[in-house]
């Protein structure tokens, strides 16, 4: 899929809002983005693909961030989730016409949770070449993955649905909740967890 300017996606998906997915043809996405149908489908795709585009874009753009990073572990995971984050409030009211589009059909929200896990998939390949060599280390790469898309999602809904978003606090809460998550699942165990290890290993 080319990636599709910026202020042609926002028409795209106000279009698909406005008129309503299902009514929506490919015909009247091409005249909008000023394409021919053929065209259309051979650089953008179908109708999913449009509500989907930012994915697309995103993705690529988070994989050269974390593989070029010479940033701590926690720091860079942290600043790929935020990425995502800003992406979607530098366009608040496209973002919340998308949300209106995922509410609207139970596919879409299909191919929303696919396209959750592939943010999951690419976090956890990454962790476990910079987790420390143990033999949990795989283990805590899809949990820590796991944990850093589920609470961006929960912040992206929270903004979309609040009365007068703040973007700038949004962030600087999401960073917050970040920080926590992942210093708690990548943090040395203490003193008396090593202990409580070694006795329950005695026990078995």
């Amino acid at each position: 899929m080319t990636a599709v300017p910026e202020d042609t996606l926002t028409a795209l998906i106000h279009l698909l809002d406005r008129q309503g997915y299902d009514d929506v043809t490919v015909d009247q996405l091409a005249r909008e983005a000023g394409m021919s149908r053929a065209s259309f489908f051979r650089h953008v795709g179908g109708k999913e693909e449009v509500v989907f585009a930012d994915h697309e874009q995103l993705l690529p753009r988070l994989e050269d961030l974390l593989h070029s990073t010479s940033l701590p572990l926690p720091t860079a995971l942290r600043e790929a989730g935020l990425q995502v984050f800003r992406h979607h409030v530098q366009h608040p009211e496209r973002a919340r016409a998308r949300a209106r589009l995922l509410r609207g059909s139970r596919a879409l929200r299909t191919r929303e949770l696919l396209a959750s896990h592939r943010y999951e998939q690419l976090f956890s390949r990454w962790l476990a070449e910079r987790l420390p060599d143990t033999p949990t280390r795989g283990s805590v790469a899809v949990g820590l993955a796991a944990a850093v898309v589920a609470v961006h999602n929960a912040a992206l809904r929270g903004w979309l649905h609040a009365e007068a978003p703040d973007p700038t606090a949004a962030e600087a809460a999401l960073g917050a909740q970040l920080d926590e998550v992942i210093l708690r699942l990548t943090r040395e165990p203490g003193e008396a967890e090593v202990r409580l290890a070694a006795v329950r290993a005695l026990l078995d």
